[in-house]
């Protein structure tokens, strides 16, 4: 049990590291893909292709990932 413990602390810092990587910031990072997924869709209106449109689906992919992990905390 004693050896379990050790990892599990040893883990922490990695966790927490990773965890600021990926989520740290996060109101910033939605506005910023927010942002973004205006200026895709001003793209797609002024030249509607394919490109622009797939573009704009991924913007708006980003930001409701970003939009529902910032709902969560």
């Amino acid at each position: 049990m004693h050896m379990f413990h050790k990892k599990l602390k040893a883990l922490k810092p990695l966790l927490r590291a990773l965890n600021r990587e990926r989520y740290g910031d996060i109101t910033r990072r939605t506005q910023v893909a927010f942002q973004v997924l205006c200026e895709r869709q001003r793209q797609a209106l002024l030249n509607p292709c394919t490109e622009t449109f797939e573009a704009e689906a991924a913007a708006a992919s980003e930001w409701n990932h970003y939009a529902e992990v910032e709902e969560h905390f």
